[in-house]
């Protein structure tokens, strides 16, 4: 946790908070009069402070305050690192990765994915949908299957689709679905997983045909 005041010699408190953001995760407090306001609020927009006191401030106040902020970054570091863990195993896998909201708009995908779908890079993909880069009949049981997903909650998995890209081979693909849920248990999103599957199918009409 980090505490300035606002009035110092040499730089401001909001100001500080602005440098100190770029380094640290820290929660921070200012400490201003109430004449301040305008700092205060720039504190707020750009230093992204926890809290403010303001002049004369009560020694249990400000105990209280900076228990409830260490409280506030060690949840944010949490996160964070929920975050950064889901980010390196989307990354470090095989399989295409995709989260999605409920208009089935992308929020988060791996390489893997972005690559099924034809696209260069993840940031091409993200806040938009399958419908911008997949023929109709590789959309529409993609579709499908997603908005009986999020009429019904029910997860579907280990289903095998075959596409046909051209003239290319075709490939055959098992996908995962599931659904994210809130706090309330309302399904807010779909998490789909998709691994290819064509050289184990490939073997499969091998030993049919044999």
């Amino acid at each position: 946790v980090v505490i300035s005041d606002q009035r110092m010699p040499g730089m401001t408190g909001d100001r500080l908070f602005m440098q100190a953001r770029q380094i640290s995760v820290a929660a921070r407090i200012l400490i201003t009069a109430y004449a301040d306001i305008a700092a205060v609020i720039d504190a707020i927009n750009q230093g992204q402070i926890f809290a403010y006191a303001t002049k004369p401030w009560q020694p249990e106040d400000i105990v209280l305050t900076v228990k409830r902020a260490a409280e506030h970054y060690e949840l944010n570091r949490r996160i964070l690192q929920s975050q950064e863990l889901l980010s390196q195993l989307m990354e470090s896998s095989v399989d295409a990765i995709a989260i999605k909201d409920r208009s089935q708009r992308y929020l988060k995908l791996n390489r893997a994915e972005a690559h099924l779908l034809g696209a260069d890079d993840v940031a091409d993909v993200e806040g938009r949908t399958a419908a911008e880069f997949l023929s109709p009949d590789r959309l529409a049981p993609m579709l499908r299957d997603e908005a009986e997903l999020l009429e019904t909650g029910a997860a579907r998995r280990d289903r095998v689709e075959r596409a046909i890209g051209g003239d290319s081979p075709a490939r055959w693909y098992e996908s995962n679905i599931a659904p994210i849920r809130d706090l309330q248990g309302d399904v807010i999103g779909i998490v789909r997983i998709t691994r290819d599957v064509s050289e184990t199918k490939r073997l499969d009409e091998m030993k049919d045909q044999f």
